[in-house]
């Protein structure tokens, strides 16, 4: 008897938008300033959006991301009034957050529209 193998890319993907975020955050106290950390997490954004990201999800995705797009960018802005080394931190904390989310969401909203004008 042949045993069916269990898809194992959702464990992936959620367990990559999991690190994704724990980097963002690290990243932002420990690595603030460094221009590869977007670069790392616009790579896991995009394997999260190609992965992680089924057509029954897209919708919520999207509406999701845009959402923590707008709140981080505008939690960014709070940070920066901010007069604490703090701060800073924290600004990159959201722009790591946001370098994560963003490509993820281009993925998914590319996808989307392959799929609409694949339809049409």
């Amino acid at each position: 008897m042949v045993k069916k193998q269990a898809n194992i890319m959702p464990v992936v993907g959620a367990w990559l938008f999991v690190i994704g975020l724990v980097v963002a955050l690290v990243a932002g106290f420990v690595w603030s300033g460094q221009g590869w950390v977007p670069l790392l997490l616009g790579v896991i954004g995009v394997i999260v959006g190609l992965v992680n990201i089924g057509e029954k999800e897209t919708m919520a995705f999207l509406v999701a991301a845009i959402a923590f797009n707008v709140a981080a960018n505008n939690l960014a802005d709070v940070a920066r009034q901010l007069n604490t080394g703090a701060g800073d931190y924290l600004v990159s904390v959201f722009v790591y957050a946001g370098a994560f989310v963003a490509p993820a969401a281009a993925v998914v909203a590319i996808k989307s529209l392959y799929e609409m004008a694949k339809s049409a």
